[in-house]
C-alpha cells in the first residue's frame, strides 16, 4: 500500500468515526449522507448505515423500507464487511417477524400480512 492509500484510508475512516458520532447525538440524515458517501471506499461504512437504519426503523413501512435499503446495501460487503453485514440484515428480519406475530396477536391483520 502507497502512501496515498494510506492516508485515503485514514481519512475514510475519520469519516466514518465522525458518522458514527452523529448518530449517538441522533443527528440520523447527516450520518447517512457522510456514510452514503464512503460506500464502496470504507469497508464497513455500508454495516454502519445498516446498523443505524435498522436500529431506528419503528413503524412497519419503516421496517419494509430499511429492508429494501439493507438488500441494496449489500452489494457493498466485502469479506471483511460480509459476516457483520448479514448478522445486522438477519437481526432486521427477525425483527420484522417479532412485528408480524405483534401485529396478529393485536388483531392488525392487514399489518402482519404486509410485513410478511
Amino acid at each position: 500500500m502507497g502512501l496515498f492509500s494510506w492516508i485515503k484510508n485514514k481519512y475514510y475512516d475519520y469519516r466514518l468515526g465522525s458518522a458514527d458520532k452523529l448518530v449517538e447525538n441522533r443527528e440520523f440524515d447527516k450520518a447517512q449522507l457522510i456514510y452514503e458517501s464512503l460506500l464502496g471506499k470504507q469497508p464497513v461504512a455500508g454495516v454502519h448505515l445498516a446498523k443505524m437504519l435498522a436500529n431506528n426503523a419503528m413503524g412497519v413501512n419503516d421496517k419494509i423500507e430499511v429492508l429494501k435499503r439493507l438488500l441494496e446495501l449489500k452489494q457493498f460487503s466485502t469479506e471483511v464487511s460480509i459476516a457483520d453485514f448479514t448478522s445486522v440484515l438477519n437481526n432486521h428480519v427477525s425483527s420484522i417477524e417479532k412485528m408480524a406475530a405483534e401485529c396478529f396477536n393485536y388483531h392488525r391483520y392487514y399489518d402482519a400480512v404486509t410485513l410478511l
